[in-house]
């Protein structure tokens, strides 16, 4: 099911009394606050354990600011204690015979409106969604927390559809970037436990166009303009994107002419001009 997250973010930035510029937007485009976070997080606050490696845990959830950033420990912990728990609460609320029958039936905001309802129970699956996530977190990336970072499995590969030999695949993937985001932040970059947090969904192309001045307008796109390996433009926009950085999209001929810096003419055979 859908959920009304991105949305919501969107709504609340641009809220604001300001007068927005094509900077604010490009922040906007790669927002990285989670909303869910926002509303999960702090019901922890109450929770209280005598585990040592729980309570550093908890404390970093509950200092986090909820942006999603890839090199953020508190981001890793969240993402797999969300996981885990959408799981635990999915098992306790629904019958086992109802599973494969209501999974697509079940949303986000369900299991948040469940768990704001505090109950005798909730506190304990909290706690167990994050025992369960802090064990998978250290079988993946060791014992030091401080050493967690989201995008060390939250990453975006370019894998090429005819890489089907070691050979091709040198020639045509190029390497795997670390992402900031999820499937509920405004820069959507959502992956699922099944497919080890790589990113599945989110936008390859982007643009921010000013109707005032045209050739003030940027996009971004990855990972190049070409598609063919070994040329310069293949794989030139990796970096561009993954960072959050915007290339201009000219639009006056004067423009156009002074950036120009090479031109491709395909001629029909036979106009004259084909030689």
């Amino acid at each position: 099911m859908g959920s009304s997250f991105r949305y919501d973010r969107i709504v609340e930035v641009l809220r604001q009394p300001i007068r927005f510029t094509i900077e604010d937007f490009k922040k906007l485009q790669h927002d990285a606050l989670s909303v869910p976070a926002r509303q999960l997080v702090p019901l922890l606050k109450n929770v209280n354990t005598e585990d040592p490696e729980l309570r550093r845990a908890l404390d970093l959830l509950l200092a986090w600011d909820y942006w999603v950033g890839k090199d953020l420990p508190a981001a890793a912990i969240y993402e797999f204690w969300f996981q885990k728990l959408q799981t635990n609460v999915y098992r306790q609320r629904v019958p086992e015979r109802a599973w494969k029958v209501m999974q697509e039936k079940f949303s986000t905001e369900r299991v948040i409106d469940w768990l704001k309802r505090a109950d005798s129970g909730r506190d304990r699956i909290l706690l167990q969604s994050l025992e369960e996530a802090i064990r998978d977190l250290k079988a993946l990336m060791g014992p030091d927390m401080k050493t967690w970072h989201w995008g060390t499995v939250h990453m975006a590969e370019f894998n090429h559809s005819l890489a089907k030999t070691e050979a091709l695949k040198a020639l045509f993937n190029l390497k795997a970037v670390a992402r900031d985001g999820d499937g509920f932040t405004v820069g959507n970059t959502g992956g699922s436990v099944a497919d080890n947090f790589q990113q599945r969904t989110g936008a390859s192309y982007r643009h921010i166009l000013d109707t005032a001045d045209w050739d003030r307008s940027v996009g971004t796109n990855v990972p190049g303009q070409s598609g063919q390996p070994g040329s310069p433009h293949y794989a030139d926009l990796v970096a561009y994107w993954a960072e959050g950085r915007y290339f201009p999209l000219l639009f006056s001929r004067s423009q156009i002419d002074q950036h120009t810096k090479n031109k491709l003419m395909l001629l029909p055979k036979g106009t004259g001009r084909d030689r």
